[in-house]
């Protein structure tokens, strides 16, 4: 089975974050971990529910081997790494149903790839009071996956491309795996690029 690279775990990681409490997403849904929903599984998440960092990385670990499966069951054709995390970050945020009968999920798998970058911008509402309304931090998500489909790294998570962020194919390593401790280490990786 095919997993996100340990960049695309820490775009998931980032723009979910890890509270060890459960509350309540924009949504309102009940949370824990990072992103984690009853709806992907075991834990049930209950009110008042409390986590140790350790068990909220498991978690996260069996959730993105149901995400990582079903998007790769997804794929009419192969996808990049930078394509695949992409997806994978979209699908753990939208879920498997949303994802499959999306406009990202047709134009990457009839091969247009930037109709399928310029369509995850289409996934920046949640119904809030039940209305579907923008988010400006579902916003900045889909342009940070937008980017990392189209191989940009974008390491401030803000959504845009800045001069000096790195394209996939270049190895970057995370001090304990999560973004507000983002340490970065650049070191060319020329084989088994993501543009190879």
């Amino acid at each position: 089975m095919r997993n996100v690279t340990p960049w695309g775990e820490n775009l998931i990681t980032n723009f979910e974050g890890c509270v060890l409490k459960a509350y309540r997403c924009s949504a309102g849904v009940l949370t824990i971990g990072v992103g984690h929903t009853s709806a992907a599984g075991s834990p049930v998440v209950t009110a008042g529910m409390v986590i140790t960092r350790d068990q909220a990385m498991a978690i996260l670990r069996a959730d993105l081997d149901k995400f990582e499966a079903g998007v790769e069951r997804l794929l009419k054709r192969p996808a990049k790494d930078c394509e695949f995390d992409a997806l994978t970050s979209l699908a753990f945020n939208i879920g498997l149903g949303n994802l499959s009968g999306s406009t990202v999920l047709r134009k990457h798998n009839a091969g247009d790839t930037q109709g399928a970058a310029d369509a995850f911008l289409a996934w920046n509402k949640a119904r809030v009071k039940g209305v579907l309304t923008p988010l400006a931090g579902l916003t900045r998500r889909r342009n940070s996956e937008r980017l990392a489909y189209l191989g940009i790294r974008d390491l401030d998570f803000d959504g845009r491309k800045d001069s000096g962020e790195p394209v996939y194919g270049l190895r970057v390593t995370f001090e304990d795996n999560m973004a507000d401790e983002v340490q970065v280490a650049f070191e060319a990786e020329l084989a088994g690029s993501a543009f190879a």
